[in-house]
């Protein structure tokens, strides 16, 4: 699977994503991506919530997407990413 950086000026890799948080259930919002100090550190004042991807030889893609949030419990996430 090839991903395309689509920001080469941020930090790792920031793939063409869109991130959707569900909480509760019914109510939905799109999550934007972090603003990034390393490869896999969001910079400490970034707006949360936020996702970022970072390597992980155990998925498939040797990639996954990370999330910074409040504390939302019982929320979950949908990632969908172009090529």
């Amino acid at each position: 699977m090839e991903i395309t950086d689509v920001d080469l000026a941020e930090p790792g890799l920031q793939p063409d994503c869109a991130v959707t948080e569900y909480w509760p259930i019914t109510e939905s919002v799109r999550v934007p991506a972090c603003q990034m100090t390393t490869t896999d550190q969001p910079a400490q004042d970034t707006p949360l919530p936020c996702w970022w991807v970072a390597q992980n030889p155990y998925c498939e893609s040797g990639l996954e997407a990370r999330y910074e949030s409040f504390d939302r419990s019982g929320a979950w996430l949908r990632c969908e990413c172009g090529p």
